[in-house]
């Protein structure tokens, strides 16, 4: 399939007296295809299951530390509450 425009990175106020270009878009597609896989295959940098696994521990970590605090929490108001009850 081809396409043609009249310089697409232009308004079309700008465009006006430039020049018609032909832009094959199988040609485009094979690129895109390409620069895709490409993104997929490459194994440098932090991959999306490394980032699951450190959400995964930063929210174990924050529900044990929040368990721990609630503990703590009800333990200290059970204990003001018997010191007011028993004055």
């Amino acid at each position: 399939m081809t396409v043609v425009t009249n310089t697409p990175h232009l308004p079309p106020s700008e465009a006006i007296g430039t020049e018609w270009q032909t832009i094959n878009c199988n040609e485009q597609s094979k690129s895109i295809k390409q620069g895709v896989l490409n993104w997929i295959a490459d194994e440098d940098g932090t991959t999306a299951v490394e980032y699951a696994v450190m959400v995964a521990m930063i929210a174990v970590t924050c529900m044990v530390g929040v368990n721990l605090m609630t503990q703590a929490a009800e333990e200290s108001f059970t204990n003001s509450a018997e010191a007011i009850g028993n004055a």
